[in-house]
This record gives structure tokens, sequence and C-alpha cells, in this order.
């Protein structure tokens, strides 16, 4: 649930969701929570204009400051265990457990 990482091992840019406004998790939890940085990542957003690295570093800051990415993981993990609680007991082993938390905790 990384909002960056190493592009070798994602695959694309770090920021590329931010550089193309794509509305992911972090982002919308980041934009719909009620702080300074919300708004000044909406008008990020709601600018024509191409964004500039520092554009793009800087609205990371703000979806971190937001609480974007940590809510974004929170709710993660939450979905997590109720899926796995939610199975019969003898289908709950060790490996889909870490299987489940590879899943959510990937960077790509």
């Amino acid at each position: 649930m990384a909002s960056g990482g190493d592009p070798a091992r994602t695959g694309k840019p770090v920021g590329s969701d931010l550089a193309s406004r794509k509305a992911t998790l972090p982002i919308v939890v980041a934009l719909s929570s009620d702080c300074e940085a919300a708004l000044e990542l909406a008008r990020l957003y709601r600018s024509d204009h191409a964004m500039t690295h520092r554009e793009v570093v800087h609205a990371a800051e703000l979806v971190e400051t937001a609480g974007g990415r940590q809510a974004a993981q929170h709710f993660a993990d939450e979905r997590m265990r109720a899926a796995i609680a939610a199975l019969p007991e003898s289908m709950r082993c060790s490996e889909l457990v870490a299987l489940a938390q590879l899943v959510i905790d990937r960077d790509k």
C-alpha cells in the first residue's frame, strides 16, 4: 500500500498516480480529510497544467500529512483480518495469512 516505491520493483515512476491525478484510496481519503493539506492537494488536483516533479513530491507529502496512506493501510489491514476471520477454522493456516499480508504490503 505504499504511495511510492522503487520504480524497478513497481514498474512505474514514483508518484505516477498523483501526476496523472488518479483517484486511488490514499488520495481520495486525503482529499476528504478536513485539513489544510487536503485543501492544498485539491488545488493541485484541480489545476489544468501537468504537475512538475516538485509538485508531485509535494502532493505525496500532502497525502501523507492528510492521513491518506495511513488510512488506506488501515482499511486494507481491517479487510484482510475480516476476510481471514470469515474463513472456516480449517482454512486459516499461517501460509494463507502470510499470503494475504504480502498482498496488502506489496510494492507493485
